[in-house]
């Protein structure tokens, strides 16, 4: 009887250690499973944080567009100065004035690196309310132009009318 009871208790105990193997097996894999899923939350969470981010900067940037537009058609690309010239003596010639383009520069701005000054220097000879349409309308274009100065001086005429002269500078930035 002390073998069957013997080999009672073997069965008995390896019973029990099987059942604590599995069970200790199965709460490993649970565990497993449950630290898993704390990081796929936090992943989650931090993916939802950074939705929330570029959702917030994507309005920013569509609120912004208008602005964007704004200042990029206030700017004249480098390669359209000639362009801008030409605006400018046509819009003398739509005016009635006659516009002597005396000199022009393009200057670098510093801490600007995609942007430098254009600075143009004229010469404006007409009558007075044409002269001040012309400089009106060259404040009315759509490039933020800066007029930097601006003189006239009455010339006597010999028909009689009186012609002004008139130089203006003025300014606008470029596009690099």
């Amino acid at each position: 009887m002390n073998t069957k009871r013997r080999t009672f208790l073997i069965s008995v105990w390896t019973l029990f250690v099987g059942v604590v193997v599995l069970g200790s097996s199965f709460l490993y894999v649970i565990y497993d499973r449950l630290a898993k899923a704390d990081v796929v939350e936090l992943e989650a969470r931090e993916l939802e944080r950074k939705t929330e981010q570029l959702v917030s900067v994507k309005s920013t940037l569509r609120d912004a567009l208008p602005s964007v537009e704004a200042v990029n058609a206030a700017l004249i690309d480098e390669d359209d100065i000639s362009s801008f010239i030409d605006e400018l003596e046509a819009l003398g010639a739509d005016t009635g004035v006659s516009i002597t383009i005396g000199s022009i520069s393009v200057d670098p701005i510093p801490k600007a690196q995609s942007m430098k000054r254009l600075s143009v220097r004229a010469t404006i000879n007409g009558e007075w309310d044409k002269i001040m349409t012309f400089s009106s309308l060259i404040e009315s274009l759509p490039e933020a132009i800066s007029i930097d100065s601006f003189a006239a001086s009455k010339t006597p005429s010999q028909d009689g009318q009186s012609s002004w002269s008139s130089t203006i500078e003025l300014s606008v930035f470029i596009r690099t």
